[in-house]
């Protein structure tokens, strides 16, 4: 994939949540924060919702999901400040007592899931379009759907159609390398919340314990690049600040934190010495910024000063020639 020459920095960055429901300043609080911690580039998270597993008729409506105007706008407030820009839209299910998640979708109809699927991307590609996205992801962890690749391709092909930039795919960190369909793709992603440890005990794991845990997914990630072209991108690296946040970091965080914040700066610390150096990945997009609420849990905002200097030192890095 060649990456746009105009934009020489890295493409690396730090994600922040778009919540439509949040006050403008919200979100430009998040970018100040990002630009101050020297972010390269943002990558905009938006969700959008469908009622349940089974269903078509989406995306449904919900105060969360924002109307196209604010998007651009949000979009566009990015550009002006000349970092890469980088639209990653999640399809969700609304109902919060689900017991599945997007990895599972089965449509009952299947071919209307497809049309309404296509028909919300298309949509959202003439956003990225619009307001000169550079890398737009078609799809987020919809691991049940991921060996469709005659849909995927389609849609690939109706997207570079509409959209310039760089079209990618992110998939969670179980099931990248089933995607079917990568070798049509710019960027494929990867959601690395690889667990890095068994269990949360009294014991806290040791620092190489956890970088241990680390370099089988290392592995398979050099392997895989030797005999594929593809990019691929860390989409999301976080790790929340709880007691889950070792053995099950892509657990989001609800009601008090329980942690001070140490699980959350030993794992950042323990995927950077392990991917910051020797990772075959083209760069690391950092989960996530979103201030929406100080009296709430960070769920994956850094809450040590440290931990928030580890990005910034990272960025740092990578600008050096």
């Amino acid at each position: 994939v060649s990456f746009p020459s105009d934009k020489p920095r890295p493409w690396d960055g730090l994600t922040i949540l778009f919540n439509a429901d949040d006050s403008e300043e919200v979100f430009q609080s998040d970018l100040e924060q990002a630009i101050k911690m020297g972010a390269p580039g943002i990558q905009v998270q938006v969700s959008f919702f469908t009622s349940d597993v089974q269903s078509a008729g989406f995306p449904v409506f919900d105060r969360r999901s924002p109307q196209p105007e604010q998007l651009i706008k949000i979009l566009q407030a990015v550009s002006e400040k000349d970092l890469n820009v980088t639209l990653h839209p999640i399809l969700l299910i609304q109902n919060p007592s689900s017991r599945y998640w997007r990895g599972q979708y089965q449509p009952v109809d299947e071919d209307r899931w497809w049309s309404d699927y296509e028909k919300w991307i298309l949509g959202l590609a003439d956003i990225a379009q619009t307001s000169a996205t550079d890398l737009f992801f078609i799809g987020s962890e919809l691991t049940s759907l991921q060996r469709k690749a005659p849909q995927w391709l389609s849609l690939i092909e109706k997207v570079r159609k509409r959209y310039s930039g760089l079209v990618g795919y992110s998939a969670n960190w179980d099931s990248w390398q089933d995607v079917t369909f990568h070798e049509d793709l710019d960027v494929l992603g990867l959601n690395g919340y690889f667990p890095l440890s068994t269990a949360e005990t009294e014991t806290h794991p040791t620092a190489l314990d956890l970088q241990a845990n680390l370099l089988p997914h290392l592995s398979a990630m050099k392997r895989w690049v030797k005999t594929h072209t593809t990019a691929l991108l860390f989409t999301e690296v976080g790790y929340p600040a709880a007691n889950n946040a070792l053995d099950r970091p892509w657990l989001y965080p609800t009601g008090t934190p329980t942690d001070s914040g140490d699980r959350q700066r030993d794992g950042i610390r323990s995927f950077l010495q392990v991917f910051s150096e020797t990772g075959p990945q083209k760069g690391i997009f950092f989960y996530a910024l979103h201030g929406h609420d100080p009296k709430t849990p960070s769920g994956y905002t850094p809450v040590r000063q440290e931990t928030q200097q580890m990005w910034t030192d990272y960025f740092r890095e990578r600008r050096q020639p």
